[in-house]
């Protein structure tokens, strides 16, 4: 800071010693020459350091905007979302603003939003200096706004035309309310771009993979492609308008791609008359070429001046079916996250049974908690080697008297004041954290068997469950897509080692080991073994 003050004062005594000759008063007209009183500095903006966007936040990020959710066909979803991009720090900043600041530059001035005069001048490294041979700018006493401009803006009198071609350069600044009186003095303007800009952002919850690319295209003849603005009011108009369709790369390989070009737009653009129109790659086994969206945020975007965005494309797998805390059932569109209304609190695995999976774990625990009890037989009914498959009763090993080898309840269960079998009392009392409602209201949430999870490998993880003709089988799934499932409701994938409320002898249970991203491992284990529970429920 000490050494800019520095240079602004050696600025300002140079300029005053060139003036030393004249006066610092009104000439014998009247008028100051504004050049021996006044050092003009230019500060140069980057794009978006100060767009402010109003409209329905997402979450509680100020940055973010709720446009709209577009069925792109084919399962596939697409959530639109408006960032402001910050500006001033991305893509080597010191470079970009070395390659704006300097050039030719004409300076406007105004009384009461009248032209009084004007002068050219270039910029070298944010100072200015009047061109040799060209009038000066002399001004009797009062109040005026100066605006200045740079040479990739048109002018006819108190209009500045900016073109489509030249919005990335263009600069246009202002600075108001400025008193000549004669007395010295340094006024800064800051030059801001007069174009705005836009890229394209891609997320999924899987990589994306191929030759990802696109077309940025106008709706009609509606993408204004020269803009007017009008210096007195202070306001832009479109001059004409023409089509748009430009090309779009994404990097692939991530589940996040943002596209390799900015483009460039003049102020009033509307962002609902873009499309953006895929041409190739995929993401979740599904062909993006010709899949596309029109952008219709509410409200309206208009680009501003200077004004930096990022449109979110927030691609989502809609093949999934998830249970509401209120009972009913619904796709990724009719839940809070898709903009719906309701708040999904598990999975469906099975649609014919009715029964989902919790979006989230409840827990690590034994099987059986009390070392004299593990030896003992505790459901009434155990499956030998690959019959374990076969059973679908988890909520009667849970929550059904007669499931348990003297008929009681096993959530919650005691002997000698410990809890008798830990795993089935996580499941029994899992809470979502969501009030249950409707027909949910009442249900309760089990530890599941090992022919429920067979259910969940075939339906949700895309397994073969003919493939489940063995026990302790190690068998190929596709984990990757059943993890879309949960986190795309900013659930939890299930991904750990499970226990099963299967028992397959008197001192054994079952579990489910679903780490391996290609494979899915099932077993035996002791159960005063440790393991994750995740809850089923029948509803």
């Amino acid at each position: 800071m000490r050494t800019k003050a520095k240079m602004i004062l050696w600025i300002m005594g140079v300029l005053w010693l060139a003036a030393a000759c004249t006066k610092d008063t009104p000439d014998d007209r009247g008028k100051i020459d504004v050049i021996q009183t006044i050092a003009f500095k230019m500060d140069f903006s980057e794009f978006g350091s100060d767009k402010e966007v109003a409209g329905t936040r997402s979450g509680n990020n100020p940055d973010h905007i709720l446009l709209q959710t577009v069925d792109m066909g084919d399962g596939l979803l697409a959530q639109v979302s408006l960032q402001k991009e910050p500006g001033g720090k991305e893509n080597d900043p010191k470079k970009e603003t070395r390659a704006l600041n300097n050039g030719t530059y004409t300076m406007l001035a105004y009384s009461g939003g009248t032209l009084v005069g004007e002068m050219a001048g270039t910029v070298s490294d944010g100072i200015w200096t009047p061109t040799d041979g060209k009038p000066l700018l002399h001004l009797t006493p009062g109040v005026y706004d100066f605006v200045c401009y740079n040479g990739d803006v048109g002018r006819s009198e108190n209009n500045l035309t900016l073109n489509r071609s030249e919005a990335e350069t263009a600069l246009i600044g202002r600075a108001s309310d400025v008193s000549v009186n004669g007395d010295k003095q340094l006024v800064v303007f800051q030059m801001k771009h007069a174009g705005a800009r836009m890229k394209v952002k891609l997320t999924g919850y899987m990589a994306l993979s191929g030759n990802v690319t696109a077309r940025l295209e106008s709706t009609e003849n509606n993408i204004p492609a020269s803009a007017v603005y009008n210096v007195p009011e202070d306001t832009w108009r479109v001059k004409n308008k023409t089509v748009m369709n430009e090309f779009c790369s994404f990097p692939a390989g991530a589940p996040t791609s943002i596209c390799n070009e900015y483009r460039y737009f003049v102020p009033t653009t509307n962002g609902a008359h873009l499309k953006l129109t895929f041409t190739g790659g995929r993401i979740y086994d599904k062909e993006m070429n010709g899949k596309g969206l029109t952008f219709n945020p509410k409200p309206a975007l208009e680009m501003t001046a200077n004004g930096s965005y990022i449109i979110n494309v927030r691609l989502i797998y809609d093949k999934f079916i998830y249970l509401m805390s209120d009972g009913t059932t619904g796709r990724f569109s009719a839940t809070t996250y898709g903009g719906g209304e309701k708040t999904p609190v598990g999975v469906v695995v099975d649609t014919n049974t009715h029964l989902a999976i919790a979006l989230h774990d409840a827990g690590n625990a034994q099987w059986v908690g009390i070392n004299s009890e593990v030896q003992k037989q505790s459901n009434t009914t155990i499956y030998p080697g690959a019959t374990v498959y076969n059973d679908i009763e988890g909520y009667k090993w849970t929550w059904e008297p007669g499931g348990t080898v003297g008929n009681y309840v096993k959530v919650g269960k005691k002997l000698n004041n410990q809890i008798l079998y830990p795993a089935f009392t996580l499941a029994g009392n899992y809470n979502p954290d969501v009030p249950a409602s409707g027909t949910l209201a009442g249900k309760k949430w089990h530890l599941p068997s090992a022919g429920e999870w067979k259910s969940f490998f075939a339906n949700l993880g895309g397994g073969n469950a003919g493939s489940l003709n063995y026990f302790e089988a190690n068998v190929p799934w596709n984990s990757n897509l059943m993890k879309i499932a949960f986190t795309q409701v900013e659930g939890t994938a299930p991904v750990l080692r499970y226990w099963l409320s299967t028992e397959c002898d008197n001192t054994g249970a079952v579990f489910v080991t679903t780490q391996q991203q290609d494979m899915s491992q099932w077993g035996r284990a002791n159960k005063d073994n440790t393991n994750t529970v995740r809850p089923f429920i029948k509803f």
